[in-house]
């Protein structure tokens, strides 16, 4: 379960007046124990669980933690996934950026509220999630680890309702990785 504790509809706008013919936007989410029912009757629910992340200190999840995705319609082919398992989500991300769609980062403007769960629907829990055989199958699916993106592959930033160029030191970081890892792939 994912929550949003923002306007995401407002996000989504801003990106289509843009009149992007092809884009995916993603964020990263909070993770949070929600261990009682939430009032969404209550018009504060959502500044309620952006004050547990505050109190509790949560630092947002990796930039692989993927948990939304807006796309216009009939751009993503999807393959077979096993939905709920690994990989796929960050496929996505890739595809996004093999076929030249604008990868947007809308992490400073929507904020997603994951709900902490445990592994016990995964045979060897956690620590077996990217190993079990429909993670695997997965894996073979998309083509390999080389066919996945994390979030910091975005290409540009939703930051105060602006569209801008992912440049900031992190995403530069990874473009320097990825240039670098591709380099060292060609030469072996």
């Amino acid at each position: 379960l994912t929550l949003f504790c923002c306007q995401i509809l407002g996000c989504v706008k801003r990106v289509i007046e843009t009149k992007l013919e092809d884009y995916l936007i993603v964020g990263q989410r909070y993770t949070i124990e929600i261990n009682e029912l939430l009032n969404f009757k209550d018009t504060c629910w959502a500044n309620n669980l952006k004050k547990i992340i505050l109190q509790e200190d949560k630092s947002i999840d990796t930039p692989t933690a993927i948990d939304y995705f807006v796309f216009p319609i009939d751009k993503i082919d999807m393959p077979d996934f096993a939905i709920g398992r690994t990989i796929w989500d960050n496929w996505i991300l890739w595809d996004a950026k093999a076929r030249g769609a604008i990868l947007i980062d809308a992490t400073n403007n929507i904020t997603a509220i994951h709900q902490k769960h445990d592994y016990s629907h995964i045979k060897g829990g956690e620590e077996n999630a990217w190993k079990v055989e429909e993670s695997m199958e997965n894996l073979k699916v998309t083509g390999g680890y080389q066919c996945m993106c994390n979030i910091l592959d975005s290409t540009h930033l939703l930051k105060d309702n602006k569209i801008l160029p992912a440049m900031t030191p992190k995403y530069l970081y990874r473009k320097m990785y990825q240039l670098l890892r591709k380099i060292k792939h060609k030469i072996i």
